[in-house]
């Protein structure tokens, strides 16, 4: 069942919830915060699948791997 918060799928499957976006600069990349095994980190937006959020997180993810597989610049 999903809750408020925003949780995506990393790599390897793992559950991470994403916090906000990462204040730290990435040049070809979104970098989100995230909170992982009790740790705050920055990770490329590109390398999470979206499990629970809502129609606009969902939509936001899906926008942004579709500007990654085009090849689009920031």
């Amino acid at each position: 069942m999903c809750s408020r918060e925003n949780r995506l799928a990393a790599p390897g499957g793992e559950i991470v919830e994403v916090r906000h976006m990462a204040v730290e600069d990435a040049e070809h990349d979104m970098l989100v915060q995230i909170r992982w095994q009790r740790r705050k980190m920055a990770v490329p937006l590109s390398q999470l699948d979206t499990i629970c959020g809502g129609e606009s997180t969902k939509e936001a993810t899906g926008d942004w791997h579709y500007w990654v597989a085009q090849r689009y610049c920031l």
